[in-house]
């Protein structure tokens, strides 16, 4: 099937303006205007729309069950440079399991659309936010390798809140990762989600052994 690459955006900015246009006297103040966009664009996703073949905003990605189809259609909106809908990101963390392999793949860089370096890191961000959102484990072992590789990373931050929310289980791996030859930032991202176990002995023993490490971020450790 053809994966058309609609820009919801657009033609939502086309509905706003045509609404103020006939419903101006509704608003006293561009403040009023402004508080009642949300409420505005609700009614928008609900709306069946010409331009979809009759179908809503809301509805037009979540009638599609299959997973590896809908990151294929992220892929397509990344390399056009067209604003992702949240509509197919919702649609996608609606598969929940059924999506991971193919998010894995394209966090991977298992892509032939994508080629150019801003795009890759564009659909890291976005598959990272997806994962966390489903749930997955999978990549457990790869954020905190990458953490290590590259404590610099834009992605980091993201990859720690998705560390954390897999839960406990995250701590072995990453006290066995954990070394005296670690770069700080590296070591400053990982003790980051190990505070969030306490009660752990092993852990308290890795913070101290970090401070005593440390040699800029030694206030962080403590």
């Amino acid at each position: 099937m053809d994966l058309f690459v609609y820009d919801f955006d657009a033609q939502f900015g086309k509905y706003l303006n045509k609404w103020v246009r006939e419903n101006s006297d509704l608003y006293k103040t561009m403040e009023e205007l402004e508080a009642a966009v949300e409420d505005i664009y609700l009614m928008w996703l609900d709306l069946p729309a010409k331009w979809l073949d009759g179908e809503t905003p809301k509805g037009y990605f979540a009638k599609y069950d299959d997973a590896q189809l809908l990151v294929k259609w992220l892929e397509k909106y990344i390399n056009g440079g067209v604003p992702v809908p949240d509509m197919l990101l919702d649609a996608i963390a609606a598969r929940g399991a059924a999506a991971e392999q193919a998010l894995l793949r394209l966090k991977d860089g298992q892509s032939e659309l994508l080629t150019s370096v801003p795009k890759r890191r564009e659909a890291v961000s976005i598959c990272i936010k997806l994962l966390n959102e489903i749930g997955s484990k999978l990549p457990m072992a790869d954020y905190i390798d990458a953490i290590a590789a590259d404590p610099q990373s834009e992605h980091c931050e993201s990859m720690v809140e998705a560390l954390v929310n897999m839960g406990a289980g995250v701590v072995d791996p990453i006290l066995r990762r954990v070394d005296a030859g670690m770069e700080e930032l590296a070591l400053s991202w990982l003790m980051s989600v190990l505070v969030e176990f306490p009660g752990d002995d092993r852990i308290a023993a890795a913070l101290r052994d970090a401070f005593g490490q440390a040699e800029e971020d030694r206030a962080l450790f403590a």
